[in-house]
């Protein structure tokens, strides 16, 4: 009796074993990682924007073969595209087939659309889906990619009062121009897509900024180039100036954004995180980012800044 009691209790045992083995196999199972970042973030409304979405493979060992792109309701998709593999159109779904996207490496999918505004136009964003898979052909189970990477992005955000230029090497210039002020932005020699809009304003510790409203510039080079470095010009109005306590050309200074550490100007605060970014006061030049001049015209002022290049775009609020 004892003999069987003992076996009985071994089996038991057992089971309970496998069975705890099997419900905790799905918490320890290997996942999948990987990233997508859709790029411009911010685009202005009714222009035709070519979006770049960036899969990453963040796997050691699996390749990640398909994907399936949603792209927001309220887009208007007049063209799609991958750089390795096959990109389909199905309603507002982009197919994305023999991928082929080793451990470490990505494939950056094309969707040419435009953000259609109401009527008014109002600012609005949107949030696109995605979901990858091991398989090439987007079928199966068990071979999902997943979980996303925290740095991964999937918003846009559409203004009313953006521009949008089509950068040639013989031309990549950007502007907008407000009741305010107005920006140029100069990328000499490259190729890609510039936006520029309105941002919500900055708030650099210890400056009051003259603008309500800062600029957001975004270049997006095309696949395969670098974008050059950025000559930004901001023409400050007479009345914003005036109604400005800084309004002397010495205390003028532009509180910069972007998600990427640079020097501040000396004697000012350390760089501060500001909506994702880091945000400071830039000095003089040097290298960029600096202020590379300042000065008066017709009782406004004009700020001449040198951006680094690259696809890590920045805001500015003077």
């Amino acid at each position: 009796m004892l003999t069987l009691r003992f076996r009985r209790h071994a089996v038991a045992l057992v089971i309970a074993l496998i069975g705890a083995c099997a419900l905790a196999s799905p918490a320890g199972a290997a996942t999948k990682p990987y990233s997508v970042v859709i790029s411009p973030s911010t685009v202005p409304a009714d222009v035709s924007v070519p979006f770049q979405a960036a899969f990453t493979n963040r796997t050691t060992s699996q390749t990640l073969g398909s994907a399936n792109l949603t792209v927001p309701a309220g887009f208007s998709i007049s063209g799609v595209s991958v750089g390795t593999g096959t990109a389909t159109r199905s309603g507002n779904i982009v197919q994305l087939r023999n991928l082929g996207v080793a451990p470490g490496k990505s494939v950056v999918a094309t969707v040419v659309a435009t953000v259609t505004s109401g009527n008014p136009c109002a600012p609005a964003g949107f949030a696109w889906a995605v979901a990858a898979k091991q398989s090439n052909d987007f079928n199966g189970t068990g071979n999902d990619f997943g979980p996303l990477a925290p740095d991964s992005s999937l918003t846009t955000s559409a203004t009313c009062d953006g521009t949008a230029t089509q950068c040639t090497v013989a031309s990549c210039l950007g502007t907008l121009n407000d009741a305010d002020a107005s920006i140029s932005v100069d990328v000499p020699g490259s190729t890609g897509f510039l936006t520029i809009s309105r941002g919500g304003g900055l708030d650099c510790a210890g400056y009051d900024e003259i603008l309500a409203q800062d600029f957001v510039v975004d270049f997006l080079p095309d696949q395969g180039t670098v974008g050059g470095i950025k000559i930004v010009t901001i023409n400050i109005t007479k009345e914003a100036m005036q109604a400005s306590t800084n309004n002397g050309l010495a205390q003028v200074n532009v509180c910069f954004g972007a998600p990427f550490a640079f020097p501040v100007k000396p004697g000012t605060p350390n760089l501060q995180s500001f909506d994702g970014l880091n945000i400071g006061l830039l000095p003089d030049c040097g290298a960029p980012p600096c202020v590379a001049d300042r000065r008066s015209v017709g009782g406004g002022a004009t700020i001449v800044v040198r951006a680094p290049g690259g696809d890590q775009d920045p805001r500015y609020g003077p």
